[in-house]
């Protein structure tokens, strides 16, 4: 088979069930694979540790391979059958993609081989490895998009598990800053573009909002650690903000009105000041005590209206 990148209709089939395959891939880098570790690792990472970098990377991942793969029931007994059967196989595909082209292994490793490989080494010594998944390199835009919306599922996943738990606060308002960062990202290569990865990430987007009823009714304290989306951030913030701001400006639109030259373009034209008028003593004191009284209220608004976010 060929190692030419490609792309088809499935590969992207898996991300319509993330959540149960995020689970899985926890379940395995959680895993202390040394311990599980199949002898076929051992052969295999001979011919793989010099395209690895290291034989201790190339076991490391044949052991989470095989465990990734007897994890799901449809590749373990081979249930061609199962409608989901194509995303099963689609999830392992882009997992290995993703674990072998990233900053340390060499970019020109062809995922069949490795697979087919791997695979030769297992018909011995492997549970149940008869599958008949496609296994190609995915095209490197594509890979890009997948790798992003993989990450936002697994911080997703991750604050789920923080919010459901007791747990540091710092740890959600950290995840969650990852989040939004990578989403920002995801966001800026979908402007005004209509396509699959699109599509999903608005589905990624609904899933993550749906963690906004979950924090706040654990209260203000809690909820204003978990970093909203681009259009959903600091909503509450604002809406309070803006309230505030309106009451704010009832007083001081009733002090225009009624002591300064603004009040006079307001007033009905009996209240106009006719030319050649002149201030009398009274009005006088009053605009003194008015200018007092505006001087304190000034003062009062500048202690009190200041307001530090901290966060």
């Amino acid at each position: 088979m060929s190692c030419d990148p490609k792309i088809s209709e499935e590969s992207y089939k898996f991300f319509e069930d993330i959540d149960k395959y995020i689970e899985k891939a926890k379940d395995v880098e959680n895993a202390n694979i040394e311990l599980t570790l199949p002898s076929a690792c051992t052969g295999f990472s001979k011919g793989w540790e010099s395209k690895l970098k290291s034989k201790e990377t190339a076991k490391n991942l044949c052991g989470k391979c095989i465990k990734l793969y007897e994890s799901i029931d449809n590749l373990k007994y081979n249930l061609k059958s199962n409608p989901n059967y194509k995303r099963d196989c689609g999830f392992l595909n882009s997992w290995l993609n993703l674990k072998l082209y990233n900053n340390d292994i060499n970019e020109n490793v062809c995922v069949y081989r490795f697979y087919n490989e791997l695979e030769s080494h297992c018909e011995s010594n492997c549970l149940n490895w008869s599958s008949e998944c496609e296994m190609y390199n995915i095209k490197k835009d594509d890979l890009d998009k997948m790798r992003i919306l993989y990450n936002l599922h697994y911080e997703r996943s991750v604050i789920y598990d923080l919010i459901d738990s007791p747990s540091n606060k710092q740890l959600l308002l950290e995840h969650s800053t990852k989040c939004l960062d990578q989403y920002r990202i995801a966001e800026s290569m979908c402007k005004n573009k209509n396509n699959k990865f699109c599509d999903l990430l608005k589905n990624f987007k609904n899933k993550y909002e749906e963690l906004y009823p979950m924090v706040e009714k654990k209260g203000n304290d809690y909820s204003n650690y978990l970093k909203r989306l681009s259009g959903d951030e600091n909503s509450k913030m604002i809406s309070t903000a803006v309230i505030g701001s309106a009451v704010g400006l009832i007083p001081l639109v009733g002090i225009l009105y009624k002591f300064t030259p603004m009040g006079q373009l307001l007033k009905p034209n009996k209240g106009k000041v006719k030319d050649g008028q002149r201030y009398n003593g009274n009005d006088m004191s009053k605009m003194s005590l008015m200018d007092h009284e505006i001087e304190q209220l000034m003062f009062q608004q500048g202690t009190y209206n200041i307001k530090y976010q901290s966060l």
